[in-house]
């Protein structure tokens, strides 16, 4: 597969710190009430922050990448360790077999030709099913941790975006209280700031816990503390690559090398094998038992190659699907890119706009903030489509 990856850091989700971004939430109301509802806030607030910092202080900052969560994936998965350990096993085995063969010499018998041409065969065959196993194993958990490394890298966006949000959504609300002490604005107008506000600071705290769950369900994946949390979640992957090759291509090496095909096409050399031992001086027409196993043997034949034909089928549809979903997925990050260029020419204009003093500081911030999440929402789009690619690949070995 043509490299997918270009190396790109990312800013850190997180304040310097290395915690939690840190809500700023201020009331302003000159009623009692609204004096009251200020000292609350801000209790809680302090509350919040201080547990933040606290946990903070608490610990080391952890960065999230992920090739080191693959790595700590394979050390800690029990499933992918039982595969290792039973290839090591059938390597053995069949080593052991090729030296066993190697010092008997064949009589012509039944008994010594198996021990010398079928046994080795049948113990490769166990050896090199256990290592297409394990690397299936690998691919597959690979995929499954790149669709939740997608959900946290977006969840840990999704805070970031929103702790911008709330820092924007404190400073008009400051601006609108200022302009209401001086009698410029209704108490409408700073009822509607207040709601904003407190709307910002609720989507925070909710990213906030979206994050941290997010972080949970990913720890209990690779095997780690659940309550691990971490300060920053980065993002290597700025490019994707469209289809070179045409679809046949992709169903033609997928019907050669998929290990399914693999196993099916031994399993019946080995059969052929075995039947030829038994032909030996025409041994399985004058034994009535040899000649039932032979017969059952033929069967078996008959039985192998049907579901080889029938996985063949299996895996060209399969490839076909994964093949246009992928052409799908490419016109799509198309349409985005030129949707994003398009939004970078407006906040170009915004920009121009706000500098002839058309519109205010906090209308401009907005639509930085939408360019910033449509460009996080274009990475993650091409994330999706190098792992459908990576799907793609891995379904052709």
């Amino acid at each position: 597969m043509e490299h997918l990856i270009c190396k790109q850091a990312f800013a850190e989700i997180h304040t310097a710190s290395g915690g939690y971004p840190k809500p700023v939430v201020k009331l302003h109301n000159r009623s009692f009430l609204g004096v009251a509802m200020k000292k609350v806030v801000s209790a809680a607030v302090f509350l919040v922050l201080f547990f933040s910092l606290y946990k903070t202080f608490a610990r080391e900052a952890v960065s999230l990448d992920l090739t080191g969560s693959m790595k700590t994936l394979l050390v800690n998965s029990l499933s992918y360790k039982r595969l290792v350990k039973l290839e090591n096993d059938a390597h053995e085995s069949y080593k052991n077999a090729v030296r066993e063969a190697d010092n008997i010499e064949d009589d012509g018998s039944i008994y010594k030709g198996r021990i010398k041409y079928l046994v080795p065969r049948q113990r490769e065959d166990a050896w090199l099913t256990a290592v297409e196993n394990r690397k299936a194993l690998r691919d597959s958990l690979y995929l499954s941790l790149r669709q939740k490394y997608l959900l946290i890298y977006n969840s840990s966006v999704n805070l970031k975006l929103q702790n911008k949000n709330l820092e924007l959504a404190s400073l008009e609300y400051d601006k609108k209280g200022m302009m209401y002490e001086s009698g410029i604005i209704s108490p409408i107008n700073m009822e509607e700031a207040k709601y904003g506000l407190m709307e910002s600071k609720h989507a925070f705290f909710s990213a906030q816990r979206g994050f941290e769950n997010t972080s949970r369900s990913l720890n209990l994946f690779l095997g780690v503390d659940t309550k691990l949390l971490y300060d920053s979640v980065l993002m290597d992957e700025t490019r994707y690559f469209p289809l070179s090759k045409a679809e046949g291509y992709f169903i033609s090496h997928a019907v050669k090398n998929r290990k399914e095909i693999k196993q099916l096409a031994r399993r019946i050399e080995n059969i052929k094998n075995e039947m030829k031992i038994m032909e030996r001086k025409q041994q399985h027409q004058i034994i009535v038992e040899l000649g039932r196993q032979y017969a059952e043997l033929g069967r078996s034949l008959e039985r192998t190659s049907l579901q080889l034909e029938r996985a063949k089928i299996d895996i060209e549809g399969e490839v076909r699907s994964l093949y246009a979903d992928l052409v799908s997925k490419g016109k799509g990050l198309e349409i985005m890119l030129k949707s994003l260029n398009l939004q970078k020419d407006q906040l170009k204009q915004m920009k121009a706009r706000y500098e002839a003093g058309y519109i205010s500081e906090f209308t401009l911030e907005q639509e930085k903030l939408a360019m910033e999440q449509a460009e996080y929402g274009y990475l993650s789009e091409i994330f999706g489509y190098n792992t459908l690619r990576l799907e793609l690949d891995m379904a052709i070995r």
